[in-house]
């Protein structure tokens, strides 16, 4: 019979007793980040977009995260390691002066991201569907405002964001909850003063970089098929008093912990829009 185990904290006047089951320690950035600075900052993700990641100790059970990320939010290694952006003049503060106390699990808002997709290969319908040129150039369009601040200025912005457009469907609505696909619009949209790609080559470079530095994946011994052995979250609250992202919600704020059970890893992907 499977019996839950229980965090436990105990606080008294000599001290504090933490029996969570899991620890977490800071290994550091992300290199896909650090390395690509130049592109970042170009498509206005460089102020804004913050990787790191933690090892952890204990066994990560996908049928059962809350006990996980609650000794991931209480840890005051993580609090002291992820930043959140408080305005949209560039403020930054660490968890632990967001969180004024311990939170529980009703307080966490999860949301497990599709995993499936493994290879690039997702995006080959651009090309069969004509948003890409054979070359790999982007196909313009007349530029549109919208009204997130968005701008739309080819096939594939409109593709991404245009629900009423003759491509939209290309990706069914599960399709577009792979982790993938959500890296991709990430990049491609970019922050709000974006200098948009004439070609799909450096965005395929910097997704595939930051899709191998937060997922895992494993081999069936049998049929030789690649699959994802991470699991990805996407936080959605942390209570009442925590403000996630400056300003109103936006289809490019993301707060994503991806979590490998056989690496005993947990990567922290964030991004805040800082526009109008």
């Amino acid at each position: 019979k499977h019996i839950q185990q229980i965090k436990l904290v105990i606080n008294n006047s000599i001290g504090t007793i933490d029996m969570a089951e899991f620890k977490f320690r800071r290994l550091g950035g992300l290199k896909s980040i650090e390395d690509n600075q130049s592109f970042l900052q170009k498509w206005s993700l460089s102020d804004t977009l913050r990787g790191v990641r933690f090892s952890f100790t204990g066994n990560f059970a996908s049928y059962q995260p809350t006990e996980f990320f609650m000794d991931f939010f209480n840890s005051d290694e993580v609090r002291s390691n992820i930043e959140l952006l408080e305005t949209v003049g560039g403020q930054w503060r660490n968890l632990d002066v967001n969180l004024k106390k311990d939170i529980s699990g009703e307080e966490i808002g999860l949301k497990q991201v599709q995993g499936s997709a493994v290879s690039m290969e997702f995006f080959d319908k651009l090309y069969e569907h004509g948003i890409l040129r054979e070359n790999g150039a982007i196909k313009g369009c007349i530029p549109e405002h919208l009204d997130s601040g968005l701008e739309v200025t080819s096939e594939l912005t409109k593709l991404l964001l245009v629900e009423e457009s003759e491509t939209y469907g290309i990706f069914s609505s599960k399709e577009r909850e792979e982790f993938l696909f959500l890296l991709f619009q990430l990049m491609t949209i970019g922050g709000p003063l974006n200098q948009y790609e004439d070609s799909i080559g450096p965005y395929f470079d910097i997704v595939k970089s930051l899709y191998k530095d937060c997922i895992s994946v494993g081999r069936n011994s049998s049929t030789r098929q690649v699959h994802v052995t991470s699991s990805v979250y996407e936080i959605t609250n942390l209570g009442e008093s925590v403000a996630l992202f400056p300003g109103s919600s936006h289809p490019q704020n993301c707060f994503f912990v991806c979590v490998s059970p056989t690496k005993k890893t947990a990567t922290v992907l964030y991004n805040a829009w800082c526009g109008d």
